[in-house]
């Protein structure tokens, strides 16, 4: 169960990591800086 647990929380946080900076970079591509 540890490995399992361990693979799955480096999954979901190299998803939210991926999902984050994707929104960061459509943000910041949508508005132009200030």
């Amino acid at each position: 169960m540890g490995d399992l647990g361990a693979s799955l929380y480096q999954r979901i946080s190299d998803s939210m990591f991926l999902s984050f900076g994707i929104a960061i970079l459509q943000g910041r591509s949508a508005s132009p800086p200030a």
